[in-house]
């Protein structure tokens, strides 16, 4: 063996690039890129909600039918999501995210021409499915990529985007719809968010922390472990019944207030979402008491002050205002439930995962 060879064996590996440190150049790139793509995914997801009785409508379908416009984009996301970081792994984080964005654009825009309702809803799930190559890749590039004490800063930051395109896309898209009809507003939103996709692809820079080069766990016995858990099964479970009662609250409000004896135009519809804002204003507040009381304590007065303003709601009658209030009120319970999950899971998923990874075998 000559010495050069030697030499080239037993030289030491070449250090990992430093992770993005609070307050450097490169996480603030990385924060209002990652800010930029909430603000389009969400606001694609969620624009349609307020035009759903513009939808009834155009196509003479029911409420239920003219639901579909959302829940068939949230349906295929939820499914995609598990496929992403996969996908991401192999391709980069950035690539998917940047390509999803731009497909969900694509999509949308697309849905703009929709000759039909069953085009429509087939383009929305397309949405969906596209989109799921961001929420889920955008937190596993945080984690990887940010150091300890930027972390926070910027994960909070990325949900800022994510509530405010949320809220943006519902707003502008019952304006846009009130002024140039359904297809206008959809269209619109879609160039919005085909003009994020770009900002959003020049701002963020390419991951540098690279994924550990380990063979990829089978996904159903990966679910089977986090099922097994009676504390992930409880989270889960919460979770889905609690979005699926703010998604649905939100959804069939908007068909109420469209008819008599309120009568409300698209654009005053689409104010109703930024009760959005009290929820947001909520988690903070309530995230004290939790501190104080226990958590138990404050998700049961939630879940009692949410039922009990659905059920006084009912009641409301012919006032408009109550009608919007105790969706407010209701908002921030739901909200403060659904703040809880994420941290829980978070908790209880990273070990489990840490687990899986240990058991895993290497491939070098």
């Amino acid at each position: 063996m000559t010495s050069g060879s030697t030499i080239l064996k037993f030289a030491a590996p070449t250090a990992p690039p430093p992770l993005i440190a609070r307050g450097d150049a490169r996480f603030w790139r990385v924060s209002l890129a990652l800010f930029i793509g909430g603000l389009a995914t969400f606001g694609v997801l969620y624009c349609v909600q307020p035009m759903m009785p513009g939808f009834a409508r155009a196509f003479s379908i029911s409420p239920a039918a003219a639901s579909l416009s959302l829940s068939a984009a949230t349906g295929v996301l939820a499914v995609a999501m598990f496929w992403a970081g996969a996908l991401s792994d192999a391709l980069g984080r950035k690539a998917v995210m940047a390509a999803s964005l731009a497909a969900a654009a694509a999509t949308t825009l697309a849905a703009s021409f929709s000759p039909d309702w069953t085009t429509l809803v087939a383009l929305r799930g397309l949405t969906g499915l596209a989109l799921s190559g961001v929420p889920a890749v955008a937190m596993a590039y945080l984690a990887e990529e940010m150091d300890r004490s930027a972390i926070g800063l910027a994960m909070g930051l990325y949900i800022a985007g994510n509530t405010l395109g949320g809220m943006t896309g519902r707003l502008a898209g019952a304006a846009l719809a009130d002024v140039m009809g359904w297809r206008g507003g959809v269209a619109m939103v879609g160039i919005f968010s085909l003009a994020c996709a770009s900002a959003f692809a020049l701002a963020l820079p390419t991951e540098r922390q690279l994924a550990p080069k380990t063979r990829s766990a089978p996904l159903l016995p990966t679910i089977r472990m986090h099922f097994s858990d009676p504390g992930l099964r409880y989270l889960f479970v919460l979770g889905f019944l609690l979005m699926g009662a703010l998604v649905t609250s939100y959804n069939y409000v908007g068909f109420r207030l469209a008819q008599p004896p309120f009568s409300l135009s698209q654009t005053a519809i689409g104010f109703v979402f930024a009760i959005y804002l009290i929820g947001a204003v909520s988690s903070v507040t309530v995230g004290d008491l939790a501190g104080r009381y226990g958590r138990r304590r404050v998700i049961g007065l939630a879940i009692a002050l949410s039922g009990l303003t659905r059920r006084e709601g009912e009641g409301a009658g012919e006032r408009a205002l109550p009608v919007l209030l105790l969706r407010g009120f209701e908002s921030c319970g739901l909200f403060r439930r659904l703040g809880f999950r994420p941290r829980r899971v978070a908790r209880r998923g990273r070990l489990r995962r840490r687990a899986l990874r240990a058991r895993a075998p290497r491939c070098d």
